[in-house]
């Protein structure tokens, strides 16, 4: 009979453990309380007009062809990539602008025109981010660690004090920039973890790095297409994938995880239990008796403006409106806790690269602004219809004139809608907080600390979110598994020392 397990939400890193299992033979079951797959990278729909809600670009699709190629197919027969040049725009307070793109000649030249002297910088900034890279991506990145112990291990120190953990994103990028706006060019991104430039760790520097490198990318038909193209692959697998199927309950006994119960009442047993849940929300209300949750740091959220309007509008697929007063708006966001008086905003124009996704004459944009969560006591209903106001003055600013006279669809999504809809703590859109004590060994892990059988995989668990490393995650947790249930059926004979010391990860890159 063949192993079975059971995968809770159908999130990226759900079913990319599912398509993994589900290659190598096991009965695997996804049970997801939403209608679609994807978790985040899911949609909502307004009339004849449907948008991406989640991630709107893709880096590193090497990873996304490791995981077709591991079930003996083709990633390009089932989505089809678009690179973006320029990756994104990044305006900085009016309209001075700078377009990222992977023509290494003519980005030197654009960081140059912004910056006398910037474009030796840039060449240094990426050689010491690719450096870093190096030293984290194995030995830390995809590492299977078991908990904060592990720091006590050589190996483990060598590999995270290499990774410079002293040093920030800012301190970092600030090295080999002078301008803040160059500066806050190269380190934004981290808004989109969850954290501040000067609170997460150097090691970030990565993802600048790897847009140069590898390059932004774009589904046609929207990134949506990744969820239903993964979960369809997980399905000709042999996978079983029950969407509007909440589960109430992960089953333990004697200290393993046994299964799970479904919200109607039902029991479904299995070998092993895959939470691709929130984290928190897994141990809060899915376990009778979970891990600690209270002291954990939870990343900013955002509001989430969702239009259509009439008419042709201008510009890049991708821009990031970065504000006027940039340190003023991180402390809003994280100190201050309040709706940002000049906030950040980030504008997709999807209609730009695929205008198939909408009606004739008409385009859509996904309008995202980094705000605090839940927790910061934000009346968003009574607030939004001023915030909203502010964020399209910032957009007509930047040259979206006159949008309010064009919109013949809208809908708002708000740290509130997250929650709801994603069990989302606190609201956090992009969970943990990737902050030094909440990274490597210091995040929760894949394996559960509490139970046996019992493995986590999401944006709030080691190594983290974002597209590629959510589904790297999910080999990871696949292995982790593997080898697991196979030292668990072995011989008695065999010394149980050598089982407990062997630490599984794969020490080839992923793309």
């Amino acid at each position: 009979m063949a192993s079975s397990a059971v995968i809770v939400g159908a999130g990226l890193g759900g079913l990319a453990t599912a398509v993994r299992l589900a290659a190598q033979g096991w009965r695997v079951r996804v049970f997801d309380k939403n209608s679609e797959p994807g978790g985040r990278m899911s949609t909502v729909r307004v009339g004849n007009f449907t948008w991406d809600c989640g991630p709107t670009l893709i880096m590193m699709p090497e990873v996304l062809r490791e995981l077709w190629a591991a079930a003996g197919r083709r990633l390009d027969d089932d989505v089809e990539l678009m690179r973006m040049d320029p990756h994104y725009r990044v305006v900085f307070g009016g309209r001075r602008h700078l377009d990222l793109t992977g023509d290494l000649p003519r980005m030197v030249a654009n960081v140059e025109a912004l910056e006398p002297g910037g474009g030796a910088g840039y060449l240094t900034f990426l050689s010491a981010a690719e450096r870093l890279m190096g030293r984290t991506r194995g030995p830390i990145i995809e590492r299977t660690f078991r908990g904060p112990r592990d720091v006590t291990r050589p190996d483990v120190l060598r590999a995270l004090l290499r990774a410079r953990p002293r040093a920030t994103v800012a301190s970092m990028v600030a090295e080999h920039f002078r301008s803040d706006a160059l500066r806050h060019a190269f380190s934004f991104q981290t808004l989109y973890l969850g954290t501040r430039p000067d609170a997460t760790p150097g090691a970030y520097v990565m993802i600048p790095f790897v847009e140069a490198a590898l390059g932004v990318w774009y589904p046609m038909g929207g990134v949506h297409r990744i969820a239903l193209a993964m979960a369809g692959l997980a399905e000709k697998l042999g996978a079983e994938i029950h969407l509007e199927t909440p589960v109430s309950e992960i089953v333990t006994e004697r200290g393993r995880a046994a299964g799970v119960v479904l919200a109607e009442g039902q029991r479904v047993a299995a070998d092993v239990v895959v939470a691709n849940a929130d984290w928190g929300y897994t141990q809060r209300e899915l376990l009778r008796a979970g891990e600690r949750v209270g002291r954990r740091d939870w990343g900013a959220s955002g509001v989430l403006f969702l239009l259509a309007v009439r008419g042709r509008l201008e510009g890049p697929h991708h821009q990031f409106l970065l504000a006027g007063d940039f340190r003023g708006n991180l402390d809003d966001i994280f100190q201050r806790r309040r709706l940002p008086a000049d906030p950040s905003i980030y504008v997709s124009r999807p209609t730009a690269t695929d205008p198939s996704l909408a009606p004739a004459g008409t385009e859509l944009l996904y309008v995202l602004v980094p705000t605090p969560t839940l927790e910061s006591g934000v009346d968003w209903d009574a607030e939004l219809p001023a915030f909203r106001e502010r964020v399209f003055a910032r957009l007509a600013q930047a040259g979206f004139a006159d949008l309010s006279g064009r919109i013949v669809a809208e809908t708002t999504l708000t740290p509130e809608t997250f929650g709801r809809r994603y069990n989302l703590s606190h609201g956090s859109a992009f969970g943990l907080a990737a902050t030094l004590l909440q990274s490597g060994p210091f995040r929760p892990t894949i394996r559960s600390r509490r139970y046996a059988g019992l493995y986590h995989v999401g944006a709030s668990v080691h190594p983290g979110g974002g597209v590629p490393i959510v589904t790297t995650a999910g080999r990871m947790v696949a292995e982790a598994i593997v080898h697991d249930h196979a030292t668990r059926r072995m011989p008695a004979s065999r010394p149980a020392a050598a089982v407990a010391d062997e630490h599984l990860w794969s020490s080839s890159p992923s793309s």
